[in-house]
């Protein structure tokens, strides 16, 4: 019976048994700046005709069929910072944490993920520490108000944060895992 109880403690809301959160760059502003990079990051995985405002990004990058990487809140609300948050929002954001968390579930047992040759079923943990360890000021010094500059400066730090991915020697399938598992761990702090 326990072990079921721990397998659901991640979902409400799951950062004390995370072991990245006491390294102490799950700031607020860190994370909304994680948010952008990552969401930009999966922008260049999903179909050229996805717009921005749309909530769902396509996960062509695997053998099997897998399903959108749904988002309750389209690009510009999840980037949003001054907003008011109500109860309302805080259920919807502990759906969108479990659906984020099924999604790496059945992403997990893709067989890119499974064999893939990074071995991200045990590596995940520790790349999501190493990349916010490399990028945790690049994400805390993002302007967001939804101007040119602001988008630029997102641009240039996902192409850079990419650019990690890539140089971690990570397929396409296991980039777009590493980036949701990124996005699972930055929104858990929203």
């Amino acid at each position: 019976m326990m072990k079921h109880l721990n397998a659901k403690m991640d979902i409400i809301p799951g950062y004390w048994i995370t072991p990245w959160f006491a390294k102490g760059w799950f700031y607020e502003e860190i994370c909304f700046g994680a948010i952008a990079v990552v969401l930009e990051g999966l922008l260049g995985f999903s179909d050229k005709d996805s717009p921005k405002n749309t909530s769902g990004t396509s996960a062509h990058r695997f053998s099997s069929p897998m399903p959108a990487i749904d988002l309750l809140e389209s690009y510009n609300q999840q980037v949003a910072r001054m907003r008011v948050v109500t109860d309302r929002d805080r259920d919807y954001h502990m759906c969108e944490l479990m659906l984020l968390d099924s999604w790496l579930s059945l992403a997990g047992r893709q067989k890119e993920i499974v064999s893939g040759q990074s071995n991200l079923l045990k590596r995940t943990a520790p790349l999501i520490q190493h990349l916010a360890d490399a990028f945790h000021l690049d994400f805390g010094a993002l302007e967001w108000g939804g101007n040119e500059d602001g988008l630029q400066q997102i641009q240039e730090v996902s192409a850079n944060y990419m650019d990690a991915l890539g140089g971690a020697m990570l397929t396409e399938a296991e980039q777009v895992f590493l980036l949701v598992a990124m996005l699972r761990t930055a929104k858990h702090k929203r």
